[in-house]
C-alpha cells in the first residue's frame, strides 16, 4: 500500500514508523472483523448473505415451469374445429348405442348424461390443442362452461333469425347457425376463458 502523506515523501524512520501505524490500524480492523465472524481470508457476513441469496433466485428461476407458446388463431381455429366435430361424433355414436341397448332409462336422460359425460374431455382437449392455454383449472373449466351455456342462448337466437324472420332453408340456416354460434364460442374463450394475460402464472398442463 503506498501512502502519500508528507512524511513519507522524505523517507526514513518516519516513513516506517508511518508504516507501522498503518499496519497496526489494518490489524485492528480485521481483529473487529474477526469478532463479527470474518476477517482477512474469509468471506463477509453481507457477502455471504448476497450469495445465498443469489443462489436461492436462480433456484426458483430454474423451478419456474416454461410458459407453452401460445396457439395461432388459425391453427387454434382449425383444432378448434376439428375436436368439435370429433365430439359431436363421439356424442351421437355414443347416445346411439346406449339407447339401442335399452338400459331402461328415457332417451333425453340418456342424451343429458352422454352430453355431460363429454363436457371434461372436450374442455381438456380444447385446453391443450385449440388454445394452448395455461390458465388454471379452477378458473378456466368454470368460465367455459359458462361461454356453453351463452353457446346454447346464442344457438336459439340464430336460430329464430334465419328460420323465423329470415325464412331460410333448413340446411343453410343449419350451416349458418352452426358457423355463427362456433364463431362466436371460439372468440370468447379464446380471449376471456383461456386467455393467458388473465392469469400471472405459468400451470403446467
Amino acid at each position: 500500500m503506498l501512502c502519500s502523506c508528507s512524511a513519507c515523501a522524505y523517507g526514513g524512520s518516519t516513513s516506517v514508523n508511518h508504516g507501522a501505524k498503518q499496519f497496526g490500524a489494518l490489524a485492528r480492523i480485521n481483529k473487529r472483523e474477526r469478532r463479527w465472524g470474518y476477517g482477512w481470508g474469509h468471506t463477509s457476513r453481507r457477502e455471504r448473505i448476497e450469495t445465498a441469496m443469489s443462489a436461492a433466485l436462480q433456484s426458483l428461476m430454474r423451478d419456474v415451469p416454461p410458459m407453452r407458446p401460445e396457439a395461432p388463431l388459425f391453427g387454434g381455429l382449425v383444432a378448434f374445429i376439428a375436436i368439435g366435430g370429433v365430439g359431436a361424433a363421439t356424442f351421437v355414436v355414443l347416445t346411439t348405442a346406449l339407447i339401442w341397448l335399452d338400459t331402461g332409462f328415457a332417451d333425453w336422460m340418456v342424451n343429458t348424461a352422454c352430453y355431460a359425460g363429454l363436457i371434461v374431455p372436450i374442455y381438456l382437449l380444447h385446453r391443450r390443442y385449440s388454445f394452448a392455454s395455461d390458465a388454471p383449472h379452477r378458473w378456466a373449466l368454470p368460465r367455459y362452461m359458462a361461454v356453453q351455456g351463452m353457446a346454447l342462448l346464442l344457438a336459439a337466437l340464430f336460430s329464430f333469425v334465419v328460420h323465423g324472420v329470415l325464412a331460410m332453408p333448413t340446411l343453410p340456416a343449419s350451416i349458418l347457425v352452426i358457423a355463427l354460434t362456433s364463431g362466436v364460442n371460439f372468440m370468447v374463450l379464446r380471449s376471456w376463458a383461456f386467455a393467458r394475460a388473465h392469469w400471472g402464472v405459468a400451470v403446467p398442463a
